[in-house]
């Protein structure tokens, strides 16, 4: 009931209402606790915002990683061209990632069309998301459970957790903040409809925000099954009575999930078959172990890296031990309790549900777990915790300042946390030395960083980090191949190309048909004067890979080297059919075709390279062209041609 000074008669003045009190004073009393409520909320999604702002701000300042940022966003000609007609027909239709999530790819787009690659723009648009994640959780709880503080405090562990940072401070997870928004959306219409009489548009408004949902992450398929446990508890829904409405609601919910089921398995079927080594028995025992690791990093937040190693068929036995005890005992605990205690088992199996895709029983990747597969499946853990404490200091007469003061020191020492592993994220270098330094096989680790040192020129520390990668996985066939691929790539940046040389054969020796391989290789010949290696190498690449441009523009160099120009020219050619706007592939058919007297054909060739060069802005290779072209018609040196680029300048 809502109170208003003006729909109640007001006494005289000085009237007492027998006992000593004012009614003035009353209803003063009412009125201002009234508006002090109605401030609550604002006031608690205000700190929620606060909160994430202090501790998830800071990337506004950090650069883009060199882990997938790369495929989402850096090199991704779509995600680049901003949104058009073509990037979200790719968006819909692409599987690329090894992964199909439309909405995912759009919010990049988007981000890329306002920020461009200033990293800091993405990094804010993540936290936004997050920001409003946890500002719906407090309101889904408080709207389902009518409970305040409880949802308050959920919803701010759920904001400032440490574990919350992966996903939050790398843009190539927008998927996971994305898909938190319609996860939590779809609750909150969930709850709309199940509070009210049936209605049609309620619940498509549930089944419009799951579908989103699943369009940002596929891991959402488990939804259905969560809001079975919300019909239990709290919104008491379950009974014989029920159960065929509540089953027959889930079912459109059931169809959608099992289709992008299938999808996902369809887009991942290449990284799933390259895991599918590791034996049944294996996987279920790093689930296992993955379960029991999560919890331990709920309370214990430390020691949080990019990737955790799969230890395929290493796992200590005693590990296994513990966790399946520890998962034992905590089902058995909660099933005990069920119907005294509902949001116990509804927050544990939460938990082990909502993991269920990602906690290795297919594995894809070579991780054995991941921070930022827990961002919603742990809020069921916090709903235990929070209500469990919550009943506790109502049986026990706990007193509130004592409550209050222990809540505020926790939350302090979680952003404290959290602002602190955020800040390892500053840049890939401080990123992958703190991720190699949480564990001492993290062969990733150790590869991210020599690629780190290969940008600043530093090749021996470079090699140093490789060579780390082959002592801890060289057995693995895949993984020494590419780490000597790079390996060749880091010296031949450097200018030592017999070393490359030898790094790029060993790689082959592992992987004999590897076009990017074979092609590096006849790179580093040519470069250290083994021309007619090189050719080979060329020509070895085209027939791995026919479409491969690069190498029929360096085919035709080697041949050109070898004086040999009707061939070489016969490889510009291939290479501009295969690529036509290739610049320098132009630009060399064109002298090529010069030097053979076909002046006609070279000059468009030339003026295709001039063209090309001035709208991607190659002004040096522009220059270039045009004294060539000016040679080839007979211009004087002082006559400059002129061609107007895009924007109406001419080219200089």
């Amino acid at each position: 009931m809502i109170f208003r000074p003006h729909a109640i008669r007001q006494p005289n003045a000085g009237q007492s209402d027998g006992k000593g009190t004012s009614s003035n004073g009353v209803v003063t009393t009412i009125c201002r606790t009234v508006r002090s409520r109605d401030l609550r909320v604002p006031t608690v999604c205000g700190l929620l915002v606060l909160a994430v702002a202090i501790v998830f701000g800071q990337t506004a300042s950090y650069e883009f990683i060199n882990y997938d940022d790369k495929d989402y966003v850096c090199e991704n000609p779509h995600v680049r061209g901003g949104i058009t007609a073509s990037s979200i027909a790719w968006a819909f239709t692409a599987m690329h990632a090894d992964n199909w999530h439309p909405l995912t790819w759009l919010s990049h787009m988007v981000d890329y069309q306002l920020y461009g690659m200033w990293a800091g723009g993405h990094h804010l648009t993540s936290v936004l998301l997050h920001a409003v994640n946890a500002v719906l959780l407090f309101l889904v709880l408080r709207q389902m459970t009518r409970q305040f503080w409880p949802s308050v405090f959920v919803a701010a562990v759920f904001a400032i957790h440490p574990l919350r940072v992966e996903s939050v401070a790398w843009v190539a997870e927008r998927k996971d903040v994305l898909s938190g928004i319609f996860f939590l959306l779809t609750l909150w219409a969930y709850g709309s409809y199940a509070r009210a009489p049936i209605s049609l548009w309620r619940y498509l408004a549930v089944v419009l925000a799951f579908v989103s949902g699943l369009m940002a992450k596929p891991m959402l398929v488990t939804l259905p099954f969560v809001l079975l446990l919300l019909d239990y508890w709290p919104l008491n829904r379950c009974s014989w009575r029920n159960a065929r409405l509540l089953m027959v609601e889930k079912c459109p919910l059931l169809v959608v999930a099992a289709a992008v089921c299938a999808t996902t398995l369809i887009a991942q079927v290449k990284p799933t078959a390259a895991n599918l080594a590791l034996s049944l028995v294996w996987r279920l025992a790093n689930a296992v172990v993955a379960y029991g690791a999560y919890l331990v990093q709920f309370f214990w937040p430390l020691n949080l890296a990019l990737f955790y190693p799969h230890p395929a068929n290493q796992l200590p036995l005693w590990k296994i031990a513990v966790s399946l005890v520890a998962l034992v005992a905590i089902s058995s605990g909660v099933v005990t309790v069920w119907r005294k205690h509902p949001y116990l088992v509804v927050g544990w199996l939460w938990y082990l549900g909502m993991l269920v895709p990602v906690i290795g029983l297919i594995q894809v990747g070579g991780q054995a777990m991941a921070d930022r597969y827990t961002y919603l499946p742990q809020i069921g853990i916090a709903v235990m915790l929070v209500w469990g404490v919550d009943e506790l200091r109502l049986s026990w007469a706990w007193r509130p300042k004592m409550i209050a003061t222990a809540t505020s020191l926790l939350l302090i020492c979680l952003m404290v946390l959290a602002w602190l592993q955020t800040s390892y994220w500053h840049d890939r270098m401080s990123l992958w030395q703190h991720s190699a330094a949480c564990m001492t096989d993290n062969y990733l680790a150790h590869g991210c960083l020599a690629e780190c040192f290969a940008d600043l020129g530093q090749t021996d520390r470079s090699l140093a980090e490789y060579q780390a990668v082959l002592k801890i996985r060289g057995a693995d066939p895949e993984i020494s191949h590419q780490t000597y691929y790079y390996m060749g790539i880091a010296l031949d940046r450097a200018d030592r190309p017999k070393e490359a040389v030898r790094c790029y054969e060993q790689s082959l020796r592992i992987c004999s048909n590897n076009p990017d391989v074979c092609f590096h290789l006849a790179h580093a010949l040519f470069n250290s004067g083994q021309t007619g290696e090189a050719i080979e190498q060329y020509r070895q690449t085209v027939r791995l890979k026919p479409d491969y441009s690069s190498a029929y523009n360096n085919l035709g160099n080697a041949l050109l080297k070898l004086g040999r120009i009707e061939e070489a020219t016969q490889q510009y050619e291939q290479a501009v059919r295969v690529q036509p706007d290739y610049t320098m592939a132009q630009y060399n058919l064109g002298l090529s075709l010069a030097k053979t007297g076909r002046r006609i054909e070279a000059l468009r060739h030339l003026k295709e390279s001039l063209r090309l060069a001035d709208a991607s802005g190659q002004k040096s290779l522009a220059r270039v062209a045009i004294a060539e072209i000016q040679r080839l018609q007979g211009a004087k040196p002082a006559e400059h041609l002129f061609w107007k680029s895009r924007d109406g300048r001419r080219a200089q």
